[in-house]
């Protein structure tokens, strides 16, 4: 997966966690191979573990500047993703791209997104709900009670905002970053299996002087499984989510925050469990 249109180019690595989608996976790094600039891309697959033949289907393909991680069982989102920042670095990344599987992306996205020279840089996610369009705006940390959440909005008040959004962090399922950041903060915290690790990397980049972006003239598509329909999260989803919120509590949260973040977390953990039920 090589795109040569000059001398200079910037290595751009793009890590991409797998697990049981094969046909979203298969379709993304299509698109990647039509992406258009003065880049060398390489990609990294780390799989984990999955059961859908989806191994069988990458090394069939024989993708060009690929290189596939799978892994003997599923590691979690953030130390699958820190084997693939590891391979990127040792092969002297300029950028680390994060993409989910489930992203569909424009062909000039890494030539528009570049144009920001900032640390840390996303685009708007767009993705359909209840046949609305609904644009996320990065995300944004309640430090009252310990919980992240994205700024949405839907199309009329999405296009009345100005063209530069300021989020507490940019989502992980398409963000950019120099390789800068890592050599200066580390990896992800391997300790959050799912969610809250794009939170915390970005907290811990912030802290260190390092800036983000969210680009809202660059979009891409969303195909969050379920969302379009309206179901609910899967048990092991939800439990993911609060195993990493109180990880998130414990570590950021002192004093009254602490406390009253503590309070909260135990009353959002019955209400889940009364919905569950």
């Amino acid at each position: 997966m090589l795109c040569i249109w000059g001398k200079s180019m910037e290595k751009i690595f793009v890590v991409i966690v797998s697990f049981n989608e094969k046909n979203k996976t298969l379709r993304l790094l299509d698109q990647l191979k039509c992406q258009k600039g003065k880049f060398q891309i390489t990609t990294i697959v780390v799989d984990n573990h999955s059961e859908d033949g989806f191994i069988r289907a990458i090394r069939k393909r024989k993708y060009k500047n690929n290189i596939l991680v799978p892994l003997s069982r599923n590691l979690g989102y953030g130390r699958a993703c820190n084997k693939g920042i590891r391979l990127a670095l040792f092969h002297n990344a300029t950028y680390l791209c994060f993409l989910n599987s489930d992203i569909k992306l424009p062909n000039n996205f890494f030539v528009d997104m570049l144009k920001n020279k900032t640390d840390i840089v996303g685009p708007v996610i767009k993705y359909k709900k209840n046949k609305k369009t609904i644009y996320d705006l990065g995300g944004m940390i309640d430090w009252r009670i310990g919980r992240i959440k994205h700024q949405e909005q839907i199309d009329s008040k999405f296009k009345a905002l100005n063209n530069r959004i300021k989020p507490d962090y940019i989502s992980g399922c398409c963000v950019i970053i120099k390789r800068a950041v890592f050599e200066k903060i580390g990896l992800f915290d391997e300790r959050f299996f799912l969610y809250f690790e794009d939170a915390d990397l970005q907290i811990r980049a912030i802290k260190n002087g390092f800036k983000l972006i969210l680009d809202k003239k660059v979009e891409v598509l969303h195909e969050l499984k379920g969302v379009s329909e309206n179901t609910n999260k899967s048990f092991t989803n939800l439990f993911y989510n609060l195993q990493s919120n109180l990880l998130f509590i414990l570590k950021y949260q002192r004093g009254k925050n602490l406390i009253f973040s503590l309070i909260y977390y135990i009353a959002l953990v019955f209400k889940v469990l009364l919905n569950q039920i």
